[in-house]
């Protein structure tokens, strides 16, 4: 059972992740249920499994526990998965009333309280460096327990050699850096002819109208919404411009050098790993369209630092990390009566 969702307030990080770590739980033969907000134009990607959709207002999901759906589901379930951060130490209890010993909890710095049976932070490279740490749990870690998906795994080819720029600042509301950026390349004469695509996820209206107007000034970059299949999109480019999360590993997963600007704390972590990996270059969160301009056209006009930075990227994220997960978690909830790990592979 995974708990989770995708929303305007929620950003889709969460929801792509899960779907990657529950695609990795069917192929290890689970039976999988999301219990989770799915928006319209993805909902062809959770096909293969159950989705129950919440039938509450998703800004207080302690009113999970008054749907008998969901409570049916955790009491059949043998192990519940939970990756969202309003996922507080309460409704974590109640989870452990009703599956004892069963709880994986996913989540990012900062950390808050937990109260899980194995916690997995996708995005953090370097677990010395993170606050408040829970006792006696065991933490699983990028880049070995990243949550890509098997669209992205299976088009890895390599390190990307040319030039085309996706720009995609996330699911949700990007805090308005997709504007920024294109705003950036439109005031840089060495960058207002590139080519490439905008991405743009759930944007409010007015941030959406801002963004098509910036767009039409700049004829070498396509516009796309709300898209399906990022995969493919994302294997068709050599650049990317976005934040560092989720969706940053997925690019390195395939081979694409980045400029990152993180929007909010809890993309500093996989900010500070993927810098010191070598694996993106990331400005200071609020980084201005001058930093911004800097970096892309640094990025773009030098093909042996961009080549380096892609091949290191392809080499750290091996895209694996979904099904190391379903390992742990089957080796940690049941294992075999001689005590030897079970055939998970």
């Amino acid at each position: 059972m995974i708990r989770t969702s995708g929303a305007p307030h929620l950003g889709l990080g969460h929801l792509m992740r899960s779907l990657a770590l529950g695609e990795a739980f069917a192929d290890a033969g689970w039976s999988v249920v999301f219990y989770a907000t799915v928006p319209a134009f993805l909902q062809e990607r959770f096909a293969a499994v159950t989705v129950l959709p919440p039938a509450h207002d998703e800004h207080d999901l302690l009113q999970d526990w008054t749907d008998p759906r969901w409570l049916d589901c955790v009491r059949s379930a043998d192990v519940v998965v939970g990756d969202l951060y309003a996922l507080t130490a309460d409704w974590q209890r109640h989870c452990q009333q009703a599956k004892p010993g069963r709880l994986v909890m996913v989540s990012d710095p900062p950390l808050g309280d937990f109260r899980c049976d194995l916690l997995v932070l996708p995005t953090v490279f370097d677990l010395t460096a993170v606050a408040n740490l829970p006792q006696g749990i065991p933490v699983l870690t990028a880049p070995q327990h990243a949550l890509i998906g098997k669209p992205l795994r299976a088009l890895r080819q390599g390190a990307k050699t040319g030039q085309r720029l996706l720009i995609s600042c996330g699911g949700g509301n990007d805090l308005g850096l997709a504007a920024r950026c294109l705003r950036a390349l439109a005031a840089d004469s060495a960058l207002a002819s590139v080519q490439g695509t905008a991405v743009l996820g759930l944007l409010s209206a007015p941030a959406r109208d801002e963004v098509l107007a910036l767009a039409a000034g700049l004829p070498g970059l396509e516009v796309r919404e709300q898209v399906a299949d990022m995969a493919n999109l994302c294997a068709g480019h050599d650049v990317a411009f976005g934040t560092p999360a989720g969706a940053a590993l997925e690019r390195a997963c395939l081979g694409l050098a980045q400029v990152l600007v993180p929007i909010v704390d809890n993309q500093l972590a996989l900010g500070r790993g993927l810098q010191a990996c070598g694996v993106a270059t990331v400005l200071p969160l609020g980084a201005d369209e001058q930093a911004i301009a800097t970096a892309l056209r640094a990025m773009l006009q030098d093909p042996a630092a961009r080549q380096a930075q892609a091949a290191t990227a392809c080499r750290v994220l091996d895209g694996g990390g979904a099904a190391a997960v379903v390992y742990a978690v089957s080796t940690t909830f049941f294992p075999s009566d001689d005590g030897q790990a079970p055939d998970v592979s």
